[in-house]
């Protein structure tokens, strides 16, 4: 499987429930895929027209794909890429609960052997003003389409059904 037939398998999976764009530009660096989800949840007294409470939980997914061989700076670069537009893509509000982004490189190459482990210990998570206004946790994903393996992280871990292609089940 090719890279481009990856990500447009991917993209088909995400589609039904994700808003899916393609060569974003975000923090000065193009993303191949972002994929936004953000579900709202309610709770009424008597009528729908008196709300008790309500909060949006976010999940954001940036796929970029590597196609020389992946190194642990790699991980760490993505990563702290990541953790720098956090506050952009979270967009803390007090109707804002939990955003979860995920970080997913997809490499055609070659993985070195100490890159799993560095994708496993990746952890990351931010309160804004105390937790009222939300927080953030970062998923990390490796998919190693040579070895037809995914990596993750424990946040990841969730999402790691998903980045499995269909031939690959």
């Amino acid at each position: 499987m090719t890279i481009e037939e990856y990500l447009d398998e991917l993209a088909r999976k995400y589609e039904p429930s994700y808003d899916v764009q393609r060569d974003v530009v975000l923090g000065g660096k193009t993303i191949d895929m972002l994929a936004t989800s953000i579900r709202r949840t309610e709770k009424y007294f008597l009528l729908k027209e008196l709300p008790l409470y309500g909060f949006d939980t976010c999940c954001i997914s940036l796929i970029q794909v590597f196609r020389e061989p992946v190194t642990s700076y790699h991980v760490k670069e993505f990563s702290e890429y990541i953790q720098s537009v956090a506050f952009k893509l979270a967009n803390p509000s007090l109707d804002k609960l939990c955003t979860i982004i995920n970080g997913v490189m997809v490499c055609g190459n070659k993985v070195y052997p100490e890159v799993p482990p560095t994708v496993r210990a990746t952890r990351w998570s931010r309160a804004f003003a105390f937790g009222l206004k939300g927080y953030v946790h970062l998923g990390m994903l490796l998919v190693d389409l040579g070895s037809k393996e995914v990596v993750t992280n424990k946040i990841g871990n969730a999402f790691r059904m998903s980045h499995l292609a269909l031939d690959w089940r």
